[in-house]
């Protein structure tokens, strides 16, 4: 039982490493920093999939 809530927990603290992560690079792509194809090769996602990201992170920020 211990090692399953372990694990569960290692799940979400990399889950959490890896949104953060995604977070930082949307805010450099919003402010210009950085293009959405440096992004997505950072991030190791498509350009079409780091877009979508992008947008949804938008739409969250408007509602």
């Amino acid at each position: 039982m211990c090692e399953a809530i372990d694990e569960m927990r290692r799940d979400a603290r990399e889950e959490g490493v890896q949104r953060g992560k995604l977070m930082t690079l949307l805010g450099l792509v919003d402010g210009n920093v950085i293009t959405i194809d440096q992004a997505a090769s950072s991030a190791n996602m498509s350009v079409a999939d780091m877009r979508a990201e992008l947008d949804a992170l938008r739409a969250v920020g408007t509602s």
